[in-house]
């Protein structure tokens, strides 16, 4: 069964983007147009009701926290965006979990 994995809390996309930017040193600045297209989400975040329900998780740490931590992984094993997609450690078994995926896996156990 499925379930949202998420803070259960509203972002913005400029706050998203800001985040990533500081987290990435880049000196890149959010542009937004203000134009929209009939068919935009203009609002949408995680319903973590069912995650709690069936798995008794609450996350612990905010986004910005879980990106840090996933980006010093990343870092860490090497990992470029383009390469994400295709290294197969979530079905491979390996122990080598970003240590989000690791608390997320000791709570389901």
């Amino acid at each position: 069964m499925a379930v949202n994995v998420g803070t259960g809390k509203p972002i913005s996309l400029i706050e998203l983007a800001e985040i990533l930017i500081e987290l990435f040193g880049s000196k890149l600045r959010p542009y937004v147009s203000g134009e929209y297209r009939k068919g935009d989400v203009r609002h949408c975040y995680t319903d973590i009701q069912r995650m709690h329900r069936l798995l008794n998780f609450k996350p612990t740490i905010n986004l910005r926290g879980g990106l840090t931590e996933l980006m010093v992984w990343a870092k860490t094993h090497r990992w470029e965006a383009a390469d994400l997609f295709n290294k197969p450690w979530m079905s491979s078994g390996k122990e080598d979990l970003p240590p989000i995926y690791s608390r997320l896996k000791e709570k389901q156990s």
